[in-house]
């Protein structure tokens, strides 16, 4: 049998292999995006005068999508219908998800709701809600008696 000088970096290169194996095998698999999980991924920002959402709905009819609007809260739904389904198939992969999807958000400042817009074009839906007058703050002087 024969000695080995102890080395406490070499248990660490070990670990730090095994992490990597982990790491390669797992990039093998397709990560799960927002659409495939039930929820669009959309981006909420503010402008001066509006609020604006955009989603990312790729394959939706906008026939088959509906938004509601309240002064605090926007929620989109609708649903990915399958085109045709072939049980000949012998499918090697299959990424593409069909089916309901909602996603709702808070609004940062409350909207108009009578007065929200909507487009959709190449996949991606686009939302406009005419900020509500916020309330004006008036100051009062003091006078002295």
């Amino acid at each position: 049998m024969s000695i080995m000088r102890w080395h406490p970096w070499r248990e660490l290169s070990v670990i730090r292999d095994e992490v990597n194996r982990l790491f390669e095998e797992l990039g093998r698999f397709p990560k799960e995006t927002a659409f495939t999980a039930g929820m669009p991924a959309v981006d909420l920002w503010e402008t001066d005068k509006d609020v604006m959402v955009t989603a990312e709905l790729p394959g939706v009819d906008p026939d088959n999508v509906e938004i509601n609007v309240t002064e605090n809260t926007i929620s989109i739904s609708g649903e990915t219908k399958i085109e045709e389904e072939v049980k000949e198939r012998n499918f090697i992969r299959k990424e593409r998800s069909y089916g309901k999807f909602s996603r709702s958000l808070s609004l940062p400042v409350p909207v108009k709701p009578d007065e929200a817009e909507a487009s959709f074009k190449d996949g991606i839906l686009e939302i406009r809600l005419p900020k509500a007058q916020q309330a004006r703050v008036r100051s009062i002087k003091v006078k002295r008696k």
